[in-house]
């Protein structure tokens, strides 16, 4: 049988468990759920006053961790931090497009298709509007990861962030996200996307 390690950090002063914590559960991104079970709850009691280390952790869990997972990681995270409303910081993709418009967009773009012609392909328009879906989804937790690390996004930042539309670099945009010191590591304030 595995021996787990378990870390204590008792010995370590406020700062530190802010910064090192989050860390020990991202280390746990390929381990089982029982381990990164232990981990989050380690860690989130320690971090539970800090919204953004909380967003932080949400985000881990849906773009690190199996669908099947994310509703029992939550609640666990929710259960460590009864006070930060966990439920409404991990609201899914579906609330993002709906309070983004894209459900009104995709109904407007399904008549529109109807309109122009007299066969409307549907599953076209259904398949649109999943990417639609998945590039603002993917767009908007890049927003939310770098002001979780950073505090604050330059709004040119943010502006080229909204203007790309190819999900294999919005991707590619977060996984730098991740793991940048400052957020002009990521190349976006003078790229030409």
């Amino acid at each position: 049988m595995r021996q787990r390690r378990i870390l204590r950090f008792s010995h370590l002063l406020p700062i530190d468990l802010v910064i090192l914590l989050p860390l020990t559960v991202l280390q746990q991104e390929s381990a089982d759920i029982e381990d990164l079970s232990s981990a989050l709850q380690e860690a989130v009691p320690h971090v539970k006053h800090l919204p953004k280390a909380i967003a932080y952790l949400i985000l881990f869990i849906w773009h690190r961790r199996p669908a099947e997972e994310h509703e029992d990681l939550i609640r666990l995270v929710d259960q460590q931090a009864p006070n930060m409303e966990v439920e409404k910081m991990a609201k899914s993709i579906a609330d993002v497009l709906i309070e983004s418009g894209f459900v009104e967009h995709f109904a407007e773009s399904i008549a529109e298709s109807v309109a122009e012609s007299t066969e409307p392909n549907i599953e076209h328009c259904i398949n649109q509007g999943i990417e639609h879906g998945k590039m603002l989804a993917k767009q908007e937790y890049i927003i939310q990861l770098l002001y979780s690390r950073f505090l604050a996004i330059p709004d040119p930042v943010r502006n080229k962030i909204q203007l790309i539309h190819d999900i294999a670099h919005l991707d590619t945009i977060f996984n730098k996200a991740l793991t940048v010191e400052t957020i002009d590591e990521i190349g976006l304030q003078n790229s030409d996307d």
